[in-house]
């Protein structure tokens, strides 16, 4: 009788286990590193300015890249005057299909000064919001190279392979303290508020255990170079590292920007005529005769 009693507990310990590897599937370690950072909030918006060539600009650590009226604003060359940009901002889009109603829906995550979608009833803005812990808590830049102060004391250790080592240093693209480029930017930002389709009757939740959290459930980690030399010296260089962080995969997914030109400034920008030649594979931006 002992030695049945033991072979039936032995048999109900695996058949649990077995059903408990159905019902809560392995979250990949570092996957369940970025869900435990704090939400993207507004609270932690900075902006700064890129001059690491000819180039000058503000930039904002939601991704936004000029703004009008605000100077610099794509100004070429830098100390001219002459601005070409009144905002330049990522869009990023998935196919869906909303548990809810069964609607297929397109959630674009983005953000920028006018024209984004926001809560009716709290004002709140849906768009993408930065991550806290990747500047310095002072600063009223994102983290920048150049620029020590504006570096965390702690790089967040959600980040692979971050350990106290590289506290104090930057945070590089091309390895620890490595300052390759004249200028290098890095910001995180999630799409955590964008809460439009968790509403009825969509009820859309990336991730299903995390109510808190809308949008797609991405991740989006930014850098931002210039350099001097003279075959770079016109150019900005983005990096978008986009990690979706949701319970599912989409097999449908784009990205792009949304490019507010304007050509001229802020006085004299009402006569452009924008174009995209398909032949040329270029965009133009031209005044009106």
């Amino acid at each position: 009788k002992m030695e049945l009693r033991m072979k039936r507990n032995i048999l109900i310990i695996i058949f649990f286990l077995i059903n408990a590897g159905i019902i809560l599937p392995q979250i990949d370690p570092q996957i369940q590193k970025y869900r435990n950072e704090p939400y993207g909030d507004k609270t932690y918006r900075k902006k700064g300015i890129m001059d690491g060539n000819l180039i000058r600009t503000i930039f904002r650590n939601d991704g936004q890249v000029g703004t009008w009226p605000d100077r610099p604003s794509g100004e070429w060359p830098k100390g001219t005057g002459h601005n070409y940009i009144d905002g330049v901002t990522p869009l990023i889009s998935s196919a869906v299909i909303a548990p809810g109603n069964g609607q297929l829906i397109h959630p674009c995550q983005t953000s920028y000064r006018e024209e984004v979608d926001f809560d009716p009833v709290t004002n709140e803005l849906w768009v993408m919001e930065p991550v806290p812990g990747y500047a310095a808590p002072g600063s009223e830049e994102p983290a920048i190279s150049t620029k020590p102060k504006t570096w965390p004391d702690k790089w967040p250790r959600a980040l692979p392979n971050i350990d106290a080592n590289w506290d104090g240093y930057w945070y590089g693209y091309f390895g620890r303290g490595v300052q390759n480029a004249d200028f290098e930017t890095f910001y995180v930002m999630d799409d955590s508020k964008d809460k439009e389709f968790t509403r009825l009757p969509y009820n859309y939740f990336p991730i299903a255990a995390d109510r808190n959290r809308g949008g797609l459930g991405l991740r989006v980690e930014v850098r931002g170079f210039q350099w001097s030399h003279v075959l770079a010296e016109d150019i900005i260089f983005w990096h978008f590292d986009i990690v979706n962080l949701s319970d599912f995969d989409y097999d449908t997914t784009y990205f792009g920007f949304y490019c507010d030109t304007g050509v001229g400034g802020v006085d004299d920008n009402g006569d452009d005529c924008a174009s995209y030649d398909t032949k040329l594979d270029i965009t133009n931006d031209i005044k009106k005769s």
